[in-house]
C-alpha cells in the first residue's frame, strides 16, 4: 500500500497547503520508508539457492516500486516544506527542513546502493545457477550457495588487494609530500644564502 497525498482545490498532486500538514506527511513517509527499506534489505540478503532467488524476485520488484514511489513523495513533500517555510522561516522550521532533506538523500542513497548491489548479485547468481543446471560439468555436486560463497570470498580478496594498493599509494603520497616540503625548504635556504652572498660581494 502506497498512500497519495490528497489534492487541494487548484493544486497538483502531493502539494501541501500548510506547514503542519507537510510536516505530518513527512513524518508518516519517513516511518513508511524506514519499514519498507528494512524489509527490502532483509529480503535482498544473499540467496541460499536458485529457488530462493526465484521466490524473492517478485517480492523485491514490488518493494522497489513501492520504495521509489514513497521516496518520490518524500522528495515532493520536502520541497513543499521548504516553500512553505520561505525566507522568513523560524530556526525550528529551517532545522526541520534540513532534517527531512537529509533523510530523503540518505534513504535514496541507501536504496540505490543496495539496489545496484542486488542487481550484481542476481546476475551472478543466475549465471552460476544456470551453469550448475548442467551447462558446466565442473560444478556438478556443488551447491549454488557454496559457489556463491566462493565467488564472494574471491571478491573480498580482490577488495583487500585494492585496499592494500590504496594504502601504499597514500603512504607514497605522504612521503613525496615530505620530500617536496624538504626541497622547498632547501630552495628557500639557498635563496637566502644567495642574497647574503650578493650583499657581501657588493660590499
Amino acid at each position: 500500500f502506497v498512500f497519495i497525498l490528497p489534492k487541494e482545490p487548484g493544486q497538483s498532486e502531493m502539494s501541501c497547503s500548510s506547514w503542519p500538514k507537510a510536516r505530518r506527511w513527512a513524518r508518516e513517509l519517513e516511518g513508511k520508508i524506514d519499514t519498507k527499506l528494512l524489509q527490502y534489505l532483509k529480503l535482498a540478503s544473499s540467496p541460499e539457492s536458485c529457488d530462493d532467488l526465484e521466490k524473492a524476485g517478485s517480492k523485491l520488484d514490488s518493494l522497489e516500486i513501492e520504495l521509489e514511489e514513497l521516496l518520490e513523495q518524500l522528495g515532493r513533500v520536502t520541497d513543499d516544506m521548504q516553500k512553505l517555510a520561505g525566507e522568513r522561516a523560524t530556526h525550528e522550521e529551517s532545522e526541520t527542513v534540513k532534517r527531512y532533506q537529509g533523510i530523503f538523500h540518505q534513504f535514496s542513497a541507501d536504496f540505490q546502493r543496495k539496489k545496484r548491489s542486488l542487481e550484481f548479485k542476481s546476475r551472478r547468481a543466475r549465471l552460476l545457477c544456470s551453469r550448475h543446471d548442467g551447462k558446466d560439468v565442473s560444478l556438478t555436486g556443488i551447491r549454488p550457495s557454496d559457489t556463491l560463497r566462493k565467488e564472494q570470498e574471491g571478491l573480498f580478496s580482490s577488495l583487500g588487494i585494492v585496499d592494500t594498493l590504496i594504502s601504499q599509494g597514500q603512504a607514497t603520497m605522504i612521503e613525496l609530500k615530505e620530500q617536496k616540503d624538504s626541497l622547498e625548504g632547501l630552495a628557500r635556504d639557498l635563496a637566502v644564502s644567495q642574497k647574503v652572498f650578493l650583499k657581501l660581494t657588493c660590499c
